[in-house]
């Protein structure tokens, strides 16, 4: 039980390394852990199959010789899913039948960790090759949820994506019903 404190999950993954001389990794879990022992990972060539996580630092383009094996889609990849769906599924209107709207506000509520920052890279990147930048609307959540909702809810936005873990995600949607925000959520 790493206790999701990364310098814990380092300690304990050395001594696997070092000590337990354990020849792969499984089901390395979660982001903390996963990004602060990837370096040691690749230094000592133990091999790591699916790492319980999808933060951008897993993804290689180029990866000869890498022993990280992620299973897992990388955030930035789902950042750009959630935006191109947002965009161009045609869930809007009073059918939920209609394109989103050219002028349509974006509204973009993310958590200031890995996970989030990761997503959300992936959702500018997208916004940008979809030519929709001027309609994004971000909020990082610094103090609450409410306020985030609240706030983009003012500004009138038609689609909200969560760039965000599941727990977070939950209090989003709680927020969202408190203040009657009933746009699509990706």
């Amino acid at each position: 039980d790493d206790e999701t404190n990364p310098t814990i999950g380092l300690n304990y993954t050395e001594k696997l390394i070092e000590e337990d001389k354990v020849f792969a990794l499984v089901g390395h879990f979660g982001t903390w852990t996963v990004g602060a022992t990837l370096n040691l990972i690749q230094e000592k060539g133990v091999p790591m199959v699916y790492a319980a996580t999808g933060i951008n630092s897993l993804y290689f383009q180029e990866s000869v010789g890498n022993p990280v094996m992620a299973v897992q889609p990388i955030y930035q990849t789902d950042g750009r899913i959630m935006t191109a769906r947002a965009i161009k599924e045609k869930v809007y209107g009073p059918n939920h039948d209609e394109a989103l709207p050219a002028n349509a506000k974006i509204g973009v509520i993310y958590t200031n960790d890995d996970v989030g920052l990761s997503i959300k890279a992936g959702i500018e990147q997208e916004a940008e090759i979809l030519g929709v930048t001027s309609n994004m609307l971000y909020q990082a959540v610094t103090t609450s949820f409410a306020t985030a909702v609240t706030i983009l809810k003012a500004q009138g936005v038609s689609v909200l994506i969560l760039a965000m873990n599941q727990e977070p995600f939950g209090y989003a949607l709680q927020q969202m019903h408190n203040v009657s925000l009933n746009v699509p959520v990706f």
